[in-house]
């Protein structure tokens, strides 16, 4: 059984020394910059740049690309960025240098050993049919990062662009970011930014285009399912939303604080109450003083059993009134072959001090017989 302990305890521990080597090794995203092409048939060419530190030893880097809003992934590449500079859309091919991609439905790996560094990592892809075209309108909405699989770190300082087939009139499309801390920090006619400062993991980060249908020159348009004047409402609703939702968390938060700050100066007060003081001046020692017989009985919640009645002696014993000495075991127990060879004699002297009527009438009624000598003894 020893030897099973034994072999536990290794097993325990090995598995918290496996667990803390996990946890010692991390990685971060500094930086995020994506751009994507709107292709006049409706598709989506993606390129982006991540910079990963890594703190530890890694071999591969991965990227799960969103499944709404589109009807297919294309064409997915990764490289190695040499240049940390590189700018998507004005990287030259002698500045990447392929890896090895493996695909699981949405989630592709690439081969990048890297330990202790940051690299920096480009991949290229496609979207089919991520526009909406209708008869008055188009619609782009791009989920890069959800609140799914494909977001399961914070992305820092996300930079997303996109670029229009041809230029359009800043007056005749509509730009919005759903993130939190998202804004749109650029406008022209050849394309649009956004930026959020970061892309908190599990956490919805998505842009939406709305532009006219009529530089979609490749895609069949349709009938539009409600216009565009109820998707601009909807999107203010959205964002007044939001905001309300902002406030009311940070509400929230500092209700939290105020709470907090509250049951900590409470708990502090209690601390200093007169009694807790009292309290713990206090030493196992100060037991001693007490009576047997009360700390029985508060032991036991006022319960009474059996034992009470050698509490009862014991606080006879500790007045004085009764003494204790060892005797031969009495010749009616020599049957029991489990009794003792010797046991505990209480005797009292009445001349040493007055008993009380409850203990007269327990121990002299009760229990107690005159000795020749003169002295009571326990039957």
């Amino acid at each position: 059984m020893k030897r099973i302990y034994v072999f536990t305890i290794f097993v325990f521990m090995g598995l918290l020394w496996n667990a803390s080597l996990v946890d010692a090794r991390s990685f971060s995203i500094d930086k995020v910059h994506i751009r994507a092409w709107i292709q006049p048939n409706g598709d989506l060419r993606v390129n982006e740049v991540f910079a990963y530190t890594f703190d530890g030893e890694y071999s591969r880097v991965s990227r799960s690309v969103h499944l709404d809003g589109h009807k297919g992934i294309n064409k997915f590449e990764a490289y190695e960025l040499l240049n940390q500079d590189g700018v998507p859309g004005f990287i030259d091919m002698s500045e990447l240098r392929p890896l090895e991609v493996n695909r699981d439905n949405n989630t592709f790996s690439a081969k990048l050993p890297a330990r202790n560094e940051t690299k920096y990592a480009f991949y290229y892809y496609e979207l089919k049919n991520a526009v909406r075209s209708y008869d008055t309108f188009s619609d782009l909405t791009i989920p890069f990062f959800g609140e799914g699989q494909n977001h399961s770190v914070d992305l820092q300082n996300l930079t997303i662009d996109l670029v229009f087939p041809e230029p359009v009139n800043v007056h005749d499309y509509h730009a919005f970011i759903h993130d939190p801390n998202g804004e749109l920090t650029e406008r022209t006619e050849e394309l649009v930014s956004f930026h959020t400062p970061v892309s908190k993991k599990e956490e919805l980060t998505e842009v939406r285009l709305l532009f006219p249908s009529s530089i979609m020159i490749d895609q069949n348009k349709q009938a539009a399912p409600v216009s565009l004047e109820r998707v601009l409402e909807e999107e203010d609703n959205l964002l007044h939303d939001e905001s309300v939702k902002i406030k009311s968390q940070s509400k929230l938060v500092r209700n939290l604080y105020a709470i907090t700050i509250l049951f900590t100066a409470i708990a502090l007060g209690l601390m200093f109450l007169p009694q807790r003081i009292l309290r713990g001046s206090g030493n196992r020692v100060d037991l001693k003083t007490y009576d047997p017989l009360h700390l029985y009985v508060i032991d036991r919640a006022g319960k009474r059993d059996n034992l009470v009645f050698f509490a009862g002696i014991l606080s006879l014993v500790e007045k004085g009134l009764i003494t204790i000495s060892h005797t031969k075991t009495p010749t009616r127990f020599a049957w029991d072959a489990k009794a003792p060879i010797s046991t505990l004699s209480f005797s009292f002297r009445r001349k040493l001090k007055k008993l009380s009527d409850h203990e007269i009438t327990f121990l002299v009624c009760c229990l107690h017989e005159e000795s020749v000598a003169g002295s009571g003894f326990f039957r």
